[in-house]
């Protein structure tokens, strides 16, 4: 029975990345062995280790890259005699995935899109509402916000980290499930309410400026980290805001249009990301080090 093993980020990207791939592969093999692990920055260099020891026929990794370059060349040393797939987009990592043949890199679409793509060139052919699916992931995680689906990607990138990965594995594609009116109305007044809070608390005086002259906000929350950035940066004028996610102890920094690249401050600090979507592992360590002041 051939096997097939997913290593895939733990957003909304990485996830429908994953459902694309099982949908190729569930299509194609009546009886196969089908594994997705979801993963951070933390966790992704174990994974990959636990995945190569398991020998699968075939091994993709999406939306994500290891962190250290020696489990670059063991996938790279695997890759000569079985099927290895790395897709991903955040520019931070295209330096160092350009000599591998195997690894698939295109920072102007999201993860899902470059695998909706791959499978797209071998023949495959995507239902509609998977094809959809795509799009609105490419719409939220690409931070489209002229997008005609913005609203719908909003939407479902709530219901995403609402109910997570478990069950909306378990529901997909039952589209109704997915689309349920009452529950999207109920995900969308929590939010409201969430981030008026933090715009009514939040004071101008609080704003920081980093020793390039650009003004941030620094803060912390678990919850709608992408939309509530977003709407500070709006309300307050300035150039980025990073969170610090207690859950995940991780430093996320968020801008808007081309008021700051902040993938080239996450760079500095070991982290990486997208212009307007970046982040950094932290450690409790480093947290403490830098939550009075932080000097991108």
């Amino acid at each position: 029975m051939p096997s097939v093993r997913v290593i895939t980020h733990g957003d909304l990207d990485g996830w429908v990345s994953g459902v694309l791939i099982r949908d190729f592969f569930t299509v194609k093999h009546s009886d196969i062995q089908f594994k997705i692990e979801y993963v951070g920055y933390r966790n992704v260099d174990h994974a990959v280790d636990v995945a190569l020891s398991k020998s699968p026929d075939w091994l993709f990794i999406t939306d994500i890259s290891p962190v250290e370059n020696h489990m670059l060349d063991k996938l790279n040393d695997r890759a000569q005699t079985e099927h290895v797939v790395l897709i991903d987009h955040h520019k931070t990592v295209k330096e160092k995935l350009m000599p591998f043949s195997w690894a698939v890199f295109n920072d102007a679409f999201s993860a899902s899109l470059i695998v909706h793509a791959h499978f797209i060139e071998q023949g495959h052919y995507f239902l509609p509402e998977l094809t959809h699916l795509a799009k609105l992931a490419d719409v939220w995680d690409m931070w489209r916000l002229e997008d005609p689906l913005r609203n719908e990607a909003v939407s479902l990138n709530r219901l995403y980290h609402f109910l997570g990965y478990q069950y909306m594995d378990r529901i997909f594609p039952a589209r109704g499930a997915i689309s349920s009116d009452v529950l999207m109305k109920v995900l969308e007044q929590d939010e409201n309410r969430f981030i008026e809070r933090w715009i009514k608390n939040l004071k101008r005086e609080e704003i920081q400026v980093d020793t390039q002259g650009r003004g941030y906000f620094f803060i912390i929350s678990d919850q709608y980290i992408s939309t509530l950035a977003n709407e500070i940066c709006n309300e307050f004028d300035i150039d980025y805001v990073m969170v610090y996610i207690p859950s995940q102890d991780i430093l996320s920094l968020r801008s808007v249009g081309d008021r700051c690249d902040v993938s080239e401050i996450a760079k500095k600090y070991g982290g990486g990301g997208h212009k307007n979507a970046a982040g950094i592992q932290l450690g409790r360590r480093l947290f403490s080090e830098y939550n009075v002041c932080f000097h991108p």
